[in-house]
């Protein structure tokens, strides 16, 4: 040890958990997670504090538990050189920077560089409330017994804030007495409650989130509805639906909705009335309740949470008044803080919120039900969490990281919203923020694949009251021609046994999809216009329910192509100029120095294997976007003949299937001319897409 730092009180006798060697450098100077500058001889000043140490004692102090030692070596501080011989110094630096996109603000982040390169180590640091060193840290460690007393108490702490305290809620909130559902779970009694029909009155009701995940036996038909209003012995209830109730009546409400017990579920007539109700059953909902971790209705979400991995250290208190208040320290106080390392799956799970993928965020049906309440009580897999309007906080104050978090802008929670201006910034802002809804809901799966468009109705239905456009299975009018331009993320193998969206929807296609750049360039030039689009929906009275059919017509130019697959790219390179390449496509990777002629490069990112495999089929290109400047790009759908013929039929209406996207890296002019051989501007014909 070649360096430390003088104390204006006598150092506290050293805890068992680290060595003398850190006790009385790194810990005496807060681990340099306070903001001071520490002078280290002839070493320049630095922000946090530096010290240099020899690889043995590294070794030394860890072998011996100290809890620093061990946590320095098993996150990149060298204590031998590449020959396995110890290393005679190092050089490490502790310091703090607060976490970015985090709540609570200012929290700290210990970082550890070594030799002056760049940091080996980032921790997120936080402690508990009762802990002398919560006067200096500002993150508290995450409460994990979620059901408690105390953390439904520090729960409604923050609920009756954000009610009465939250300018931008208490903005768009319903009336106290809102218009209650059909029916609701009376939580009178949680060991008997029942269902009670609200008859059209008014009042304050919560509802619940959650994943079904198996069969529900006790869910209300027309056979048990009465016994139901009788009285139902929660002993009975899956455990999920059974905390649900604890939660509402501990909370000091009465009524809960469930739709398991408040929709009749072998009634048709009852599901598609309850059904079309769903944005304002959420929208109006006091809280919703998410049961987040629970990935099955049976296993409940009240279990305490497993605590993450982290490395206790002492923390040594400064002799001087706490950095955020407080009175001046008499003596020098030891406490501890917890250390979590960003790389460890406990860390991460901290602060690049890894519990988004807790059961109810891959269940399609429950993103709607997350976004359209005004605030809920997220059950997370690690911690407590509300949401509102305002802020998305950790319960307790530990850390949550909010740089992912997405959101409705407040006018879609607005009764009666006055329509945006077409092409202003906050038409802008609806379209991006529908477009990442959509991003997020294609990773999530669905138990019936009919209901692709239904489960994200609701949703559609609050856009579109702003956006005062029409819905088009899942695509906007006013950007039709930029929202055809998707992806997936992953090629199917197979289409659709069941017909559910036209080909050109997003909703046609399981899985992730990918949203291009060109969709949100406000320098994109249209080259296509489109003519016609209508779907046919299941059920007029339904607008963003099912679909049983849809068209669309395009002005546009029409362009044969080939494709080289390639193996290592989950599409193909596209081969323009079909009267000079004659060749059939060429399977496996692709031979570069073949293309190094060809005035245009582009790919092709089709929906399925098959649409690339199969040779059989003419593939053809309908650029839609134009992008200029310094480097140019065309955009555009491939598409295949609905059933197969003649490269002369094209030209007599027939109908076309999209079969993925592509993108091209040339001007219009080049992609124009490269697809046509005597360098005549490509005809602009109807071409309908279904």
């Amino acid at each position: 040890m070649t360096a430390s730092i003088p104390q204006a009180l006598p150092l506290s006798p050293k805890p068992p958990s680290v060595c003398d060697t850190c006790w009385k450098g790194p810990l005496a100077a807060q681990l340099g997670l306070l903001p001071t500058t520490v002078t280290l001889g002839e070493e320049r000043d630095v922000e946090g504090y530096s010290y240099s140490i020899s690889g043995l004692e590294l070794e030394h102090g860890s072998a011996s538990g100290c809890a620093l030692c061990t946590l320095l070596l098993a996150h990149g501080v060298p204590s031998r050189d590449a020959k396995r011989r110890p290393v005679d110094q190092v050089k490490i630096t502790l310091g703090s920077s607060e976490v970015p996109s985090c709540v609570p603000a200012e929290a700290q982040e210990l970082n550890v560089a070594v030799n002056d390169e760049i940091s080996v180590f980032e921790g997120l640091v936080h402690t508990s409330s009762d802990d002398p060193a919560a006067s200096y840290i500002v993150a508290r460690d995450p409460v994990l017994d979620v059901g408690s007393p105390r953390a439904l108490s520090l729960a409604k702490a923050l609920i009756d804030e954000c009610v009465h305290g939250h300018d931008r809620c208490v903005s768009i909130s319903s009336p106290l007495d809102v218009r209650l559902p059909t029916r609701l779970v009376d939580c009178t009694h949680p060991a008997r409650p029942c269902l009670v029909s609200t008859m059209g009155g008014h009042g304050k009701y919560l509802a619940l989130s959650y994943v079904w995940g198996e069969p529900q036996q006790h869910q209300t038909t027309t056979s048990n509805i009465s016994v139901y209003a009788d009285g139902i012995d929660a002993a009975f209830l899956p455990q999920t639906i059974h905390d649900a109730i604890h939660i509402t009546h501990s909370l000091g409400f009465q009524y809960l909705w469930v739709d398991s017990l408040c929709i009749v579920q072998d009634s048709d007539e009852d599901k598609l009335h309850e059904l079309g109700r769903m944005h304002f059953i959420y929208r109006y909902a006091y809280l919703t309740i998410i049961a987040a971790s629970a990935e099955r209705v049976s296993a409940g979400f009240l279990q305490d949470r497993p605590a993450k991995d982290s490395t206790t250290l002492p923390f040594l208190c400064p002799s001087r008044p706490p950095a955020r208040g407080g009175s001046a320290v008499a003596a020098r106080q030891v406490g501890e803080v917890r250390v979590t390392a960003r790389n460890l799956s406990g860390a991460v799970a901290v602060h690049r919120n890894f519990d988004g993928m807790d059961p109810i965020h891959m269940r399609g049906w429950c993103l709607q039900e997350l976004y359209l309440s005004p605030r809920a009580l997220i059950f997370t897999s690690t911690t407590l969490r509300l949401r509102c309007q305002t802020a998305t906080q950790n319960v307790g104050s530990s850390l949550y990281n909010t740089q992912n978090d997405v959101g409705l802008p407040d006018a879609l929670f607005h009764p009666a919203p006055p329509p945006v201006a077409y092409g202003s910034a906050e038409w802008v802002d609806l379209h991006t923020r529908w477009w990442n809804i959509v991003d997020g809901y294609t990773r999530r799966t669905l138990g019936q694949a009919s209901d692709k468009l239904v489960a994200c109705g609701a949703l559609a239905e609050a856009f579109h009251r702003v956006l005062d456009t029409e819905y088009l299975a899942g695509l906007w009018r006013d950007t039709l021609l930029r929202d055809l331009i998707w992806s997936r993320a992953i090629r199917g193998t197979d289409r659709l046994s069941v017909y559910r969206a036209p080909s050109w929807s997003w909703a046609a296609v399981d899985g992730e999809i990918i949203i291009h750049r060109i969709h949100h360039d406000p320098d994109a030039i249209a080259v296509a216009e489109a003519v016609r689009c209508a779907v046919t929906l299941k059920d007029p009275e339904l607008p963003f329910g099912e679909v049983t059919g849809g068209s669309l017509v395009l002005r546009a130019a029409l362009m044969q192509c080939k494709v080289r697959i390639d193996d290592d790219f989950d599409g193909g390179y596209l081969l323009l100029s079909p009267r000079r390449e004659q060749r059939a496509d060429v399977r496996g990777s692709v031979d570069e120095a073949a293309l190094e002629d060809r005035k245009v490069r582009g790919r092709c990112l089709t929906d399925y294997i098959a649409d690339l495999r199969d040779e059989g089929d003419a593939r053809w290109l309908v650029p839609l976007l134009r992008r200029e400047g310094r480097f140019p790009m065309v955009y555009g759908l491939m598409i295949a003949l609905e059933k197969p013929g003649s490269a002369s039929e094209v030209e007599n209406g027939k109908v076309y299937r999209r079969i993925g996207a592509f993108y091209a890296d040339c001007s219009w002019d080049v992609l124009q001319a490269d697809g046509n051989s005597d360098s005549e501007p490509l005809p602009m014909l109807e071409i309908e897409i279904v």
